[in-house]
């Protein structure tokens, strides 16, 4: 702590609350996307599912 406080002084302007402003928006987005990516990977497999039979209706390649 001494050479951070050495080389930024003692006030950086970053806080808890500065990290959570950046980090909550970047973390929601990046979740969103990454949930996005996952449906449109394996939406086609559900598609061929037989909810009804509990399988498979189709072969897949």
């Amino acid at each position: 702590s001494v050479y951070f406080t050495s080389l930024y002084g003692s006030d950086t302007g970053l806080s808890f609350a500065t990290w959570m402003a950046i980090g909550v928006p970047v973390a929601l987005i990046t979740t969103l996307l990454a949930w996005i990516w996952l449906q449109v990977l394996f939406a086609a497999d559900f598609k061929y599912y037989d909810h009804q039979r509990g399988s498979m209706s189709k072969q897949q390649n």
